[in-house]
């Protein structure tokens, strides 16, 4: 009986050495801009947390945009559209 408790240790120790550590992973994350204790690298970083980005434009959401309904372009037809701060082509086939 006392050798069964002891290969279930055994097997419990191996368990624990070469599985553990496949199953724990771990994530580390950190900057690689700041590596080390160099002055100027510090400056560096200090210099890009400061700056400001300005203006930027606004951010268009992933989507669809309705830029003609169908009954506003006939068959065959071709009509410019600006939209969007962008030029499109909108064009209708014959078979719809």
């Amino acid at each position: 009986m006392a050798g069964w408790w002891s290969l279930g240790g055994a097997f419990l120790l191996l368990f624990g050495i070469l599985l553990v550590p496949y199953l724990y992973k771990m994530n580390v994350i950190k900057d690689l801009r700041f590596e080390g204790s160099n002055r100027k690298v510090l400056a560096n970083y200090l210099e890009s947390k400061r700056r400001k980005l300005g203006k930027l434009p606004p951010v268009y959401p992933n989507g669809w945009f309705a830029l003609l309904e169908s009954f506003q372009l006939g068959r065959r037809q071709v009509k410019h559209v600006a939209a969007l701060g962008e030029n499109f082509a909108v064009f209708r086939y014959s078979s719809f």
